[in-house]
């Protein structure tokens, strides 16, 4: 009679476990509406850098016999990261600063890496300036401010600085520090204030970051859908429920555990009845727009400067790259905040034509003459806005918004350093957080 038991036992396991293998292909081939009996140890919401991170970490640490998945709502993954290709040349129309292999998988070996010039410019009245560093360009600006950097460097107090300053020095040190932030310079702590006088190395990789992420979507094949955009997350069930759709067709995922790695403005539209706290705290981050304009060119004559700053045109600055093979030029041309919400009703090509005929009258290269390719990239959320009043509202508490839902993303990633903003604390805020979850899942 036990026998006989243990073999129906044994008959009722497998099918039940060849019905969820076959629901789990109706999510990926998204033949079902509702795949109720699917559910997952963990759900990944967003394939930013957080996201691959978040989703890299919980594969190697749970093992092969874990249930994650990560949908993304694009139809790639990176997020932020976009690398896009015109004939051989490679170019950023995202995050444009080399990665290496500090924040890939294990193992990673990236592509060669090209030095770019540190020479850097700024183009103002009809000139072009250039120094070796942001101090040496402002004491050019104006020289009778001079003194007033001199007492600065002594006080290190960057609000007096700026106030002291004449209104074009003002712009310049406004345009430099947009060169990493595009919102505006007097919402930002005053920690980040003073990174207007830094300078930024945008050497590149001949694959650019593609290969990057290549790394992480070559490991975990299988574990991700692209193209599902998530539309709510809550608890139901003793489970929690995530509804996605995809071509139009709404799926049902259930989990133990998810991780929202989305700007903060998604997570407060998808996250269903969170705590106080975190709402309080997600409501409150704010993010800056910018607009991406990139200009491929022939190369007649090197363009020798890393960057060069713009204050007086349409856009901020000019990041300047060039092909492997040195034969072109490759201008990125970013316009920010500001700009983009006096242009309100501005479409794409009103931004390539703007770039056009201001990155003209510099008489850099003849676009006229020598343009190969253009191409543009709109972020409606590019970075954080990192403000005293935001982050009063942060609290390790605030990124744990519902019972086993937690948030990722740079935002979430709040330290002594004061920069959660870009790919290094968006990778950071991934992988702690997956270690939150593997502990959450041990019981």
């Amino acid at each position: 009679m036990k026998k006989i038991l243990l073999v129906i036992l044994i008959i009722i396991s497998f099918v039940s476990c060849r019905k969820n293998s076959e629901n789990i292909k109706k999510v990926d081939d998204n033949k079902s509406v509702e795949t109720a009996s699917v559910f997952y140890d963990t759900v990944i919401i967003g394939g930013g850098m957080a996201g691959l991170s978040a989703a890299y970490y919980l594969k190697n640490k749970l093992g092969e016999n874990a249930k994650i998945l990560l949908i993304e709502k694009e139809n790639r993954l990176g997020g932020r990261i976009l690398t896009k290709k015109f004939d051989n040349d490679i170019y950023e129309l995202g995050a444009s600063f080399d990665y290496g292999n500090a924040y890939a998988p294990i193992g990673f070996q990236p592509s060669e890496l090209i030095d770019l010039t540190k020479n850097y410019g700024y183009f103002f009245n009809g000139a072009l300036y250039s120094a070796k560093n942001i101090p040496e360009l402002l004491r050019k600006v104006n020289p009778a401010d001079e003194h007033f950097f001199d007492e600065y460097n002594k006080d290190h107090d960057i609000n007096k600085l700026f106030n002291s300053v004449s209104n074009n020095v003002k712009k310049v040190i406004e345009s430099s520090f947009k060169v990493i932030y595009f919102g505006n310079f007097n919402d930002y702590v005053y920690e980040r204030k003073e990174d207007a006088f830094k300078t930024y190395n945008l050497d590149f990789r001949v694959k650019g970051n593609y290969e990057f992420l290549d790394a992480y979507a070559k490991i975990l094949e299988g574990n991700y859908i692209l193209g599902a955009e998530a539309e709510s997350v809550e608890h139901k069930d003793g489970l929690i429920w995530i509804q996605y759709k995809k071509s139009n067709k709404t799926n049902i995922l259930k989990a133990k555990s998810v991780i929202v790695a989305t700007p903060a403005t998604v997570a407060h539209k998808i996250i269903k009845n969170m705590n106080e706290e975190s709402e309080k705290f997600v409501k409150s981050v704010k993010y800056a727009k910018t607009m991406v304009v990139v200009f491929i060119t022939n190369r007649p004559n090197p363009v020798d400067f890393s960057y060069i700053l713009t204050p007086d045109k349409s856009f901020n600055c000019i990041a300047t790259f060039y092909s492997v093979d040195k034969k072109r030029n490759i201008f990125n041309i970013y316009f920010t905040d500001s700009f983009i919400t006096s242009h309100p009703d501005w479409k794409n090509d009103d931004y390539i034509k703007a770039a056009y005929n201001d990155f003209q009258s510099m008489n850099l290269v003849d676009l006229d003459k020598d343009l190969l390719h253009t191409d543009s990239c709109f972020w409606k959320e590019e970075g954080v806005i990192i403000s005293e009043e935001t982050y009063k509202n942060f609290s390790v508490e605030a990124l744990n918004p519902l019972p086993g839902v937690f948030l990722a993303g740079d935002y979430a990633h709040w330290n002594e350093y004061k920069i959660p903003y870009g790919i290094p604390p968006a990778y950071f805020s991934g992988r702690n957080t997956a270690k939150k979850v593997v502990n959450y899942l041990k019981p």
